[in-house]
């Protein structure tokens, strides 16, 4: 038994002389998932909402576009904030924000 309590008396004393954490050491954790937090819901949507705003201040006419529905179709016309597309044998006017992406660049004839 005294062998188990010398056990415990040292345990006891090694902890009492051990440096104790800062106290803001425990709300680590919460920073670090706050800051991963930001990252995924504001930064990297805004990043592709930039990226996707600088492709569209690039459209011309005759590129070949793909809208977020599936409709592949070449730009005809280009307005402030809606686009027509020849599509097949349709021709069809879409909202700007509905371009999924670019899929062939119109020959530039210079």
């Amino acid at each position: 038994m005294s062998f188990i309590y010398s056990i415990n008396t040292l345990w006891t004393l090694a902890q009492a002389d051990a440096p104790k954490p800062p106290g803001w050491a425990p709300f680590v954790p919460f920073i670090a998932l706050a800051i991963m937090l930001y990252f995924v819901v504001f930064a990297i949507p805004k990043k592709k909402e930039k990226e996707h705003n600088t492709m569209l201040a690039g459209l011309k006419l005759n590129d070949k576009v793909v809208l977020n529905s599936g409709i592949v179709g070449i730009v005809v016309g280009i307005k402030d904030h809606t686009i027509s597309i020849r599509s097949a044998e349709s021709k069809l006017e879409v909202q700007k924000t509905a371009i999924g992406q670019i899929t062939e660049r119109a020959e530039s004839n210079k």
